[in-house]
């Protein structure tokens, strides 16, 4: 039987080209792990296709997990954290806040809003940072983007539309499979929806 974890996505103000980041994410597990009591160590590092790269670290309780994503193609870092509580979850999200330089939704809804069209990367970090549940304005960002008229704006509008998988999107994304003019844009949206 799967269990169903529960999650919470994190967009820090770092990108994959910092390497101080990882140091300074330590210190705040060593932080955590006084203040809170969860000790995450690390547990292993996997490179994924299109440059993405993922350190993991587990909590010693087995009770959490975290991961740090480096999407090298698009110039995204983010944080995973897994658990099979919410309130897990959350306590230990709520701690990386506190402690990390963290972009708040609000800030990625503005930046995406006004800089799409000259850095496209900006929808997948308010994409990411969303979170799994919808949100109507950084949908209406991602489907403003989605109708752009430059291609590299169209691509990155539909990797942010299957980061979300939002039901609202859907429809948007079966358009974009078969109705833009880019074949490139196309098959992304035809991979997004499986």
């Amino acid at each position: 039987e799967e269990v169903e974890l529960s999650r919470q996505h994190i967009v820090p103000r770092s990108d994959p080209t910092d390497l101080d980041f990882v140091d300074t994410l330590n210190d705040a597990f060593d932080d955590i792990a006084v203040s809170k009591g969860y000790r995450f160590r690390y547990s292993f590092s996997q490179q994924g296709g299109e440059g993405l790269v993922r350190l993991g670290y587990m909590e010693d309780k087995k009770r959490a997990a975290i991961s740090l994503v480096d999407d090298n193609h698009s110039e995204v870092r983010y944080l995973i954290v897994e658990g099979e509580s919410d309130q897990t979850v959350s306590e230990i999200a709520s701690a990386l806040r506190e402690r990390l330089p963290v972009i708040p939704l609000a800030e990625l809804e503005e930046t995406a809003r006004r800089n799409f069209a000259q850095d496209p990367k900006t929808l997948i970090r308010l994409a990411v940072g969303s979170g799994e549940r919808e949100d109507a304005t950084a949908a209406a960002i991602i489907r403003q983007a989605l109708d752009h008229p430059d291609r590299n704006v169209r691509l990155k509008a539909v990797e942010a539309a299957s980061i979300t998988q939002w039901s609202s999107l859907l429809p948007e994304l079966e358009r974009k499979r078969g109705e833009d003019p880019d074949p490139e844009v196309r098959e992304t949206a035809g991979r997004a929806l499986g």
